[in-house]
């Protein structure tokens, strides 16, 4: 399930969420066994129900799930049918609103029909209880003649598992056919399944391309929420590209005055009463189609501001012309901010205000998106009393709306900020963070005092701001001449600093010990808690490694407890978080027989990951633990296993050349841990241990590969993620896993022409402006990478730069309950794991600490 985290409700944030249980109580009886799944109660009456058949869906909006509960449950418990049921009216809530899974939401019953003679008369039934309440569509089923709340699909009933033992959403026909079952945001059944309702059926129109009777054909589709969906259209009558705005009805139920379809409505109203103002989309069209709600405004080619942000031309900018940029940037916000004071002048607030609803054409001018949340003296919306962009509003609006302004306002600031430092989220998780980052933008000299002044004030003064001033003020900072200095920061970070935070976050991993079967510790996703990257064990091994700086970690005794738990559950044998990471963490634990089982098992299960090439979860992972074993022991037996995964990826590359790494999707990926970085890394070093020249060659291809998508210019090498090249990044997701693997290879090859390419790599490598601390693809996964390089050429310049990737770092760092966190990637929640959570940090904190402070190193999981 995917969830779109950018825009939420204030209160229907899934991880403030907190179970309450309510409607446990319509359904309560002593003779009923109840018990959690996910976020539902189910009640199993049926102990042989078959693995895969027809199931029942029944859709509610709040106002009427206590009634539609209380009915379907009855029928249920009376015919001892199975089924379960959202847990309480606030993960309803959840379900029905924007950011939600569009092939999960509006699923508030489920039931379980033991044959397809049980399925057609509990269907039959609820119709005649069910046709006159509304509930939203359900998207991955087929709706019941008229009946607006029931629904159903074909699909699986319980877990299965496939010939390789591992949980499985595939579907076996009666032939051998094979169908996945994955749901998706539109009906799909097998092709050897009857309907015994086909002809009853009411078509939904959600996939037609023609619209408005042909008027609108759809090319493409800009984004889809669970509200509905943005498409780029040709209009047939006005004979132009348009973009059309859809809402479904009965979704993100604010009140009970607003929902999508009425928010689509007040967008309309609005564009109208602004019709003219420049940067605001021109209302061409409204219309219905079946039951949803369309409006259709004029086109703009152009970004968003965050794609332009993270474009390779302005990041390859932002590194090596600063100043040129800079210049650049102020003539964007002054358009930003004349065009916000034309709307305010008309009495429209916008509401919702981001870097990922603003819209920059080719000449630099700004086009305002989305229009949603805005309200007016007679248009009272109060939507933005309830909703938000993370990162782009600290202060709750009023429900008088009193303070609709300082709400724009606020956001430009923190817009204007995005430019130069791309936090995203993590203001909305630490919004006393904000001062701080500012604060080192001035002393790195990125931002003028006086612009980081006006920025400051425009986020926390907004209620008092005069537009009208302010944009004089910023057209006075763009004329004032400037004479620029790059300074080298040598602000260093203090022996007793370093200390000081490595206690900090000890105290932290230990005063999240819980110690359950499950997992050691909290704030540990649950479903890989014993993985290297993802659970339990990566955070074990950074306490080790921190036995080097304190002696009272007592690692040895969680160890303990950790083996007691049953490793047998990790059945994948990859390394990010199956049994091939298993097996290098309890090495790296001081637990040889237990690594080498692991490894074994890996060994044995290496089917289940024979067409994954990466390092992440395929086969070039358990390829380096292979390789590291070996380093260890000198045992033969792990060189030849090694062996065969190199000669299995060098000869699949022969046969199907690049065609042999391509995603499910159709794209190569490019980085470390999941791509073709990670592959050439393991070939090399495979080189490195057999002079097998063919893996150099090979690995040599692939480099060359990836550098056919970067950008270059004459001071950076960008890389993107994929080969789509829609986004570029300096991290080990991109830029960060290429330095990796071209550093390894020329150390062989010794190339002058990659030596001047790994420079400019280590220019992108080395900007301190990402805009996430974490390993996997944030600041400490290239900050451990410069460290690396540091050890093995002795160049201070590496040990330079990860100290300023570590003061960024620590512009992250927050209190909660008086313990000190980082954000994991995503910057809206806490992590403690090694891949995106604390663990990790930690390691590039105590690695750093040790080879400045000691001249020591230990190698990090990395």
């Amino acid at each position: 399930m995917t969830i779109d985290y950018n825009i939420t409700h204030i209160e229907w944030d899934i991880d403030s969420y907190i179970d309450k249980g309510n409607y446990k109580r319509i359904v309560a009886d002593s003779s009923i066994k109840m018990r959690k799944s996910g976020f539902f109660y189910k009640i199993d009456f049926e102990k042989h129900l078959p693995e895969f058949g027809w199931k029942i869906h029944i859709s509610a909006v709040p106002s009427n799930a206590l009634e539609i509960l209380k009915t379907v449950s009855s029928y249920c418990i009376e015919r001892k049918i199975p089924f379960k049921f959202l847990r309480d009216d606030e993960i309803l809530k959840k379900t029905l609103s924007k950011p939600w899974d569009r092939s999960s939401s509006g699923k508030f019953i489920t039931i379980y029909p033991n044959s397809e003679t049980t399925f057609t008369t509990i269907v039959l039934d609820l119709y005649t209880i069910l046709k006159n309440y509304i509930g939203p569509y359900i998207l991955s089923d087929k709706r019941y003649k008229d009946c607006k709340v029931l629904y159903y699909r074909y699909g699986k009933i319980k877990d299965g598992k496939n010939k390789n033992n591992q949980l499985s959403d595939v579907i076996i026909g009666p032939n051998g056919e094979e169908y996945n079952d994955t749901p998706l945001p539109h009906y799909n059944q097998p092709t050897w399944v009857i309907d015994p309702f086909e002809d009853l059926i009411e078509e939904n129109d959600e996939n037609i391309t023609g619209l408005k009777n042909g008027r609108y054909m759809i090319k493409q589709v800009i984004h889809m929420s669970n509200t509905g969906g943005v498409y780029l259209a040709f209009d047939n009558i006005l004979h132009q590209d348009v973009v059309l705005k859809e809402a479904r009805p009965f979704l993100n139920e604010l009140n009970k005055d607003i929902d999508s379809l009425k928010l689509r409505k007040y967008e309309a109203l609005i564009l109208q009463e602004l019709k003219g103002i420049s940067g605001v989309p021109c209302l061409l069209d409204s219309f219905y189609e079946w039951e949803h709600y369309f409006i259709s405004v004029n086109y703009i080619e152009g970004q968003t501001i965050q794609e332009f942000i993270l474009s390779p031309q302005i990041l390859g900018a932002c590194i090596s012309d600063k100043e040129k940029i800079k210049k650049r940037f102020i003539d964007i916000f002054i358009d930003i901010m004349r065009k916000v004071k034309d709307i305010h002048s008309v009495g429209v607030s916008i509401g919702d205000l981001s870097p990922f609803n603003i819209l920059i054409d080719k000449y630099d001018k700004v086009h305002f998106l989305d229009f949603e949340l805005a309200a007016t003296p007679k248009i009272k919306n109060l939507s933005s009393t309830y909703m938000l962009t993370r990162g782009f509003r600290l202060k709750k609006i009023s429900k008088d709306l009193s303070n609709r302004f300082a709400g724009d306002i606020e956001a430009v600031g923190l817009i204007l900020l995005s430019f130069f430092h791309s936090t995203g989220s993590f203001f909305t998780l630490s919004p006393g963070s904000i001062s701080n980052f500012i604060s080192e933008l001035v002393f790195d000299g990125i931002l003028e005092r006086d612009l980081a002044l006006f920025i400051d004030n425009l986020i926390f003064n907004s209620n008092s701001i005069v537009l009208e001033h302010e944009l004089n003020k910023l057209i006075n900072i763009r004329n004032t001449k400037r004479i620029y200095h790059n300074q080298k920061n040598n602000n260093n970070l203090s022996e007793s600093t370093l200390l000081s935070i490595m206690e900090e976050l000890h105290l932290t991993i230990k005063n999240n010990i819980i110690n359950t079967d499950n997992k050691l510790f909290n704030y540990i996703p649950s479903g890989t808690s014993k993985g290297l990257y993802t659970g339990d064990l990566g955070v074990l091994i950074t306490l080790n490694k921190l036995e080097k700086v304190f002696k009272d970690t007592k690692t040895n005794e969680l160890v303990e407890n950790y083996l007691i738990n049953n490793l047998d559950d990790c059945q994948d044998p990859n390394l990010y978080s199956g049994t091939a990471g298993l097996s290098y963490g309890l090495y790296k634990l001081s637990k040889p027989q237990k690594s080498f089982e692991m490894i074994d098992k890996t060994l044995l299960n290496m089917e289940k990951i024979s067409v994954d090439y990466s390092v992440a979860f395929g086969v070039s992972g358990v390829g380096l633990v292979l390789l590291h074993l070996f380093n260890e022991t000198r045992k033969p037996h792990l060189i030849e296993q090694a062996k065969k995964i190199g000669d299995k990826i060098a000869n699949d590359f022969v046969r199907h050349d690049f065609n042999a790494f391509f995603n499910r999707d159709g794209k190569l990926e490019l980085g470390f841990f999941n791509g073709l970085s990670g592959i050439s890394y393991f070939l090399t070093l495979l080189y490195k241990h057999t002079e097998n020249r063919r893996y150099l060659d090979i690995s040599y291809f692939i480099i060359k590969k990836i550098l056919s998508y970067a950008f270059i210019d004459k001071n950076n090498v960008l890389v993107p993620t994929n080969s789509t090249k829609e986004m570029y990044t300096s991290s080990l997701f991109g830029t960060g896993g290429l330095s990796k693997a071209l550093f390894e290879i020329n150390l062989y090859l010794k190339n002058d022409e990659l030596s001047k390419l790994l420079d400019k790599l280590i220019n992108s490598i080395a900007y301190k402006y990402i805009n996430n601390p974490s390993l996997i693809n944030g600041l400490s996964g290239n900050g451990l990478l410069l460290l690396e390089f540091y050890t093995r050429t002795g160049n201070e310049k590496y040990l330079y730069l990860s100290e300023q990737l570590l003061k960024s770092v620590l512009l992250f760092k927050y209190k909660n309950n008086n313990l000190t966190y980082f954000p994991e990637s995503s910057l809206i929640r806490t992590n403690l794991n090694y891949s995106e959570g604390v663990a990790g940090i930690l390691d590039f904190i105590i690695e750093f600490y040790l080879l400045k402070y000691t001249k020591s190193a230990l190698l990090s999981i990395q």
